[in-house]
C-alpha cells in the first residue's frame, strides 16, 4: 500500500519497485518500472539522483481512477491535470485545496458553486483538488485545509492566498478576486499600455457588469421560486400539523375506548369467575341430589320386600287363627295347648311389629339424612 502511494504500479505481475525518497526536499523519485532491477541500473539510478543537476524528475502521485464529467460547474484537478488547468490556463484560476475528511471544506461547497455561477466562465475558473490524493510541486503545496490560492492570468507566478483572518463567504470572495484580477496583466518587461488600454478594460469591465445582472437575475428567480416552495412547503406543512392533531385526538378517543374496553374485560372477567363458582357448587349440590335419590330408590326397593314380606306373614297369620278355631271347634278339652298356640301368635305378632318400627324409624332417618 505505501509503495502504491509513492507511485508502485498495482499490477499483480509486477512485483519490484525502486524509489529513492528526498526528506530534505520532500519529494521522491522512482525508477522505471519497465527497468529490470539489477545492479547496473541500480548503480545508474543513485548516480543520477547524486549528481548536481540530477537528470530525475520528481515523481507526482496522482488519483486517477476518479473521473468527472466534463461539464461540471466547478472543475476537478488532478496531479495530471493540474498544469494545464492552473498554470497554462488563459483565465484567472480560483483553487481550492480540499481533503475528504474535512468538514469545513465540504460546507463552502456550496459557496463555491455560486461563486462559479456568478463569474464570467470565459474569463474565471474555479477549481479544486484532494491534496490527500493528489501531489502537487512544493511551490504549490499548503499545510492548512481548506486553503484558497488564486492564479491571474498571465500572473501564475504570483498567486494570491485568500487571508485566513476573512470570513469564507461570497461576497469577501468577489471582493478578493475583483480586487487581484483587476491588476494590470502586463508583465513589468512588456510595452506600456496604450490609449486602448482603458477602453479595453471598461469593455471587460462591462462584460463582468452584464455578466453579473444576468446571474443576479437568474438568482433573483430561484430565490422567488425558494420563497414559493417555501410557502407551499410551510401550507403543507400546516396540513400535517393538523392531521397529526387530528390523529392524537384520535389516539386519545382510542385509549379511552381501551380502557373502557379493559375494564369491562374486567368486570366481564369477575362476573365469569362468579358464575363459574356458582355452577360449580349447583354441580355439587345436584351430585348430593343424585346420590340421595339414589340412596331413597334403594331404600323404597328394600321397604317394597319388607311390605311383601310383612302380607306374607299376615296371611300365614290368618291361616293359623283359621286352623286354630277349626280346632277349638274340633276339641275343647285341649284347651290348654291352644291358648299356648295362641299366646306365641301374639307374642310373633309383636315382635314382627317391633321389626316394622325399627325398620320405619331407620327409613325416616336416612331420609332425615
Amino acid at each position: 500500500m505505501y509503495a502504491e502511494r509513492l507511485g508502485a504500479s498495482r499490477s499483480t505481475h509486477v512485483k519490484e519497485f525502486a524509489a529513492i525518497v528526498d526528506l530534505k526536499e520532500e519529494a521522491h523519485y522512482i525508477l522505471d518500472q519497465n527497468q529490470t532491477l539489477i545492479k547496473s541500473t541500480l548503480e545508474n539510478f543513485i548516480q543520477n539522483f547524486s549528481i548536481p543537476y540530477s537528470p530525475l524528475k520528481r515523481h507526482l502521485v496522482g488519483d486517477s481512477s476518479v473521473h468527472f464529467p466534463a461539464q461540471h460547474i466547478i472543475t476537478e484537478v488532478t496531479t495530471t491535470t493540474f498544469r494545464d488547468v492552473v498554470v497554462l490556463s488563459e483565465k484567472d484560476v480560483l483553487l481550492l485545496y480540499y481533503a475528504q475528511w474535512c468538514g469545513f471544506c465540504a460546507s463552502l461547497n456550496h459557496i463555491f458553486i455560486q461563486l462559479a455561477r456568478l463569474l464570467p466562465p470565459n474569463n474565471f475558473t474555479v477549481a479544486r483538488i484532494d491534496v490527500t490524493r493528489n501531489d502537487l510541486p512544493w511551490e504549490f503545496m499548503t499545510d492548512r485545509l481548506p486553503t484558497i490560492l488564486f492564479f491571474p492570468f498571465n500572473r501564475k507566478d504570483k498567486s494570491v492566498k485568500f487571508p485566513e483572518d476573512f470570513s469564507v463567504t461570497l461576497p469577501n470572495l468577489l471582493k478578493f478576486i475583483l480586487h487581484y484580477s483587476s491588476l494590470p496583466s502586463a508583465a513589468p518587461d512588456s510595452e506600456p499600455c496604450t490609449k486602448e488600454c482603458p477602453q479595453k478594460e471598461r469593455v471587460l469591465q462591462q462584460e463582468h457588469i452584464s455578466h453579473l445582472r444576468s446571474e443576479i437575475q437568474k438568482l433573483r428567480s430561484e430565490v422567488s421560486a425558494l420563497h414559493q416552495a417555501q410557502d407551499q412547503l410551510e401550507a403543507q406543512l400546516s396540513e400535517t400539523r393538523r392531521e397529526e392533531h387530528k390523529l392524537q385526538q384520535q389516539q386519545h378517543t382510542l385509549e379511552k375506548q381501551h380502557s373502557i374496553l379493559q375494564l369491562h374485560s374486567e368486570q366481564l372477567q369477575a362476573l365469569y369467575e362468579q358464575k363459574n363458582r356458582e355452577l360449580e357448587e349447583m354441580a355439587e349440590k345436584l351430585q348430593e341430589l343424585a346420590d340421595a335419590s339414589e340412596n331413597l330408590l334403594t331404600e323404597n326397593a328394600l321397604l317394597k320386600v319388607l311390605l311383601a314380606s310383612m302380607e306374607g306373614k299376615l296371611e300365614n297369620k290368618d291361616e293359623t287363627k283359621k286352623s286354630i278355631q277349626s280346632e277349638e271347634t274340633l276339641s275343647t278339652h285341649n284347651t290348654g295347648p291352644v291358648l299356648t298356640a295362641i299366646d306365641r301368635l301374639h307374642e310373633r305378632e309383636r315382635l314382627d311389629v317391633s321389626n316394622i318400627d325399627t325398620t320405619v324409624t331407620e327409613h325416616k332417618e336416612n331420609r332425615t339424612e
